[in-house]
């Protein structure tokens, strides 16, 4: 699965469509998290727990990048600096609730390409394959992010990178009132991130990290009142 904005590459720009309101998303969330006494122990639960909640922190996500973005032709630094700190949080909470379930892992994705390979060479190869798929999908970016995934590790080590050096650069350009430069930053991102992590060795888990239910819970309790001035949704599972 691929989530909103997040997954790819920064932009000034809108690019793809932001997910929509986060209220029904984080709505439907606390109601899956209210089963977790009865149907805790179901794989597939736990599976749909983190799928909304992915969905969820997706939107909430678009609406920080959203208010960045304002922030910015507002020509407002302050502000710009806090809502760029909270995209960083915001993704590193979906990086962690990724990382819960084995079915959202770059580790088992990376794992598998390189059992492929009789010969060091060969796994190595397979590896760069991969991660390239996920990300460049060519070697300079010919289709960046076509295939991209919403997968915990992939998140913390390639996505989050690329939102900090945007965040960075955008704040620097304002503060200097200058305009953001988004063909420069594509050139430095593809070079200082995205190409050196294609040919990265380091590995990823592949087991859960921590408790999906107790993740689950903890991100509820942060964010669940951040749709206070969106309308209430309500959901009922029979």
């Amino acid at each position: 699965p691929r989530s909103g904005q997040v997954a790819n590459r920064p932009s000034m720009n809108l690019g793809h469509s932001p997910r929509g309101p986060a209220a029904p998303f984080v709505a439907v969330w606390h109601s899956l998290q209210e089963l977790s006494d009865k149907v805790g122990s179901s794989k597939a639960y736990r599976f749909d727990l983190v799928d909304v909640g992915r969905e969820a922190l997706t939107a909430i996500f678009d609406q920080h990048l959203s208010s960045f973005r304002a922030a910015v032709s507002q020509k407002n630094v302050s502000a710009a600096q806090a809502e760029g700190a909270r995209i960083l949080i915001v993704m590193d909470d979906f990086d962690r609730l990724l990382s819960t379930d084995e079915n959202f892992m770059l580790g088992r994705w990376l794992k598998m390409a390189r059992s492929w390979g009789a010969t060091p060479e060969e796994q190595r190869w397979l590896d760069w394959n991969a991660r390239n798929q996920l990300t460049l999908w060519g070697p300079t970016g010919e289709i960046v992010d076509y295939a991209t995934k919403s997968w915990g590790g992939l998140a913390r080590a390639y996505f989050r990178p690329r939102w900090a050096l945007f965040v960075k650069r955008a704040v620097e350009a304002l503060s200097a009132d200058k305009a953001f430069d988004q063909g420069a930053f594509n050139t430095e991102v593809l070079n200082s991130v995205e190409q050196p992590w294609q040919h990265a060795n380091d590995t990823f888990p592949t087991e859960p990290e921590e408790d999906a239910i107790q993740v689950s819970e903890q991100l509820l309790k942060r964010y669940g009142d951040a749709c206070e001035h969106e309308p209430s949704y309500s959901i009922a599972f029979i």
